[in-house]
């Protein structure tokens, strides 16, 4: 089972959609569009429907429920974006809706409104996001999904995304910690260019 939830900017699938399909033929579950550019966005969204629609791989975008809805994709949301109830009730029911969390309270909160995953993190420091929350540590990971295993039946606890910082040689203990995907964005990127790499599909068999 492939573990990696890879994020990619719009222009990866505009200017590289070749390194793209491998990182789908790679056998990832959900691959997600981040970017500001809502041009870009649905425009790499669109291309990417085709792809994707044969792989059984879910395309999520990052924060716009507006460009989710018109490419009739799935969004992620952060504590700040769009509230999830109401992009349940635009989306409806059958679109992956994923929320970021960073604490125990945020998980348990999240949780109860029931979305299709929430991502935990940062896990490690990052330099993907200016404005990254705090580090969480594997511990801490550990923690907050025993606290919602605590407070909530296992059926209603959502799968969890690590997040932050994660390459091949550390995304094991996230999973040893409970999580059942790693998210992953500048360890699939060559650290020259800051394109994605060339053997992105070797890199993503050491996250199965």
């Amino acid at each position: 089972m492939v573990r990696i939830y890879p994020i990619i900017h719009p222009r990866d699938v505009i200017n590289n959609l070749f390194t793209v399909r491998k990182i789908i033929s790679a056998g990832v579950k959900m691959i997600q569009l981040r970017g500001e550019n809502i041009r870009e966005l649905l425009e790499s969204a669109k291309i990417m429907a085709s792809e994707v629609s044969t792989s059984g791989t879910t395309l999520i975008l990052n924060n716009r429920v507006d460009a989710a809805l018109a490419a009739n994709t799935g969004v992620h949301l952060g504590q700040t974006d769009f509230p999830f109830k109401d992009a349940r009730k635009i989306l409806g029911d059958y679109s992956v809706i994923g929320l970021s969390t960073h604490n125990k309270e945020e998980a348990l909160r999240c949780a109860k409104e029931k979305p299709d995953y929430i991502s935990i993190g940062p896990i490690f420091p990052t330099s993907s996001k200016s404005d990254a929350a705090p580090v969480v540590g594997t511990e801490l990971l550990r923690e907050i999904i025993e606290f919602l295993r605590e407070r909530l039946d296992e059926r209603d606890i959502p799968p969890i995304v690590a997040v932050g910082g994660i390459n091949s040689e550390n995304f094991k203990m996230c999973l040893s910690a409970g999580a059942k995907y790693v998210a992953v964005i500048s360890s699939i990127r060559d650290d020259m260019t800051g394109t994605l790499r060339e053997d992105v599909e070797e890199l993503i068999a050491k996250f199965a």
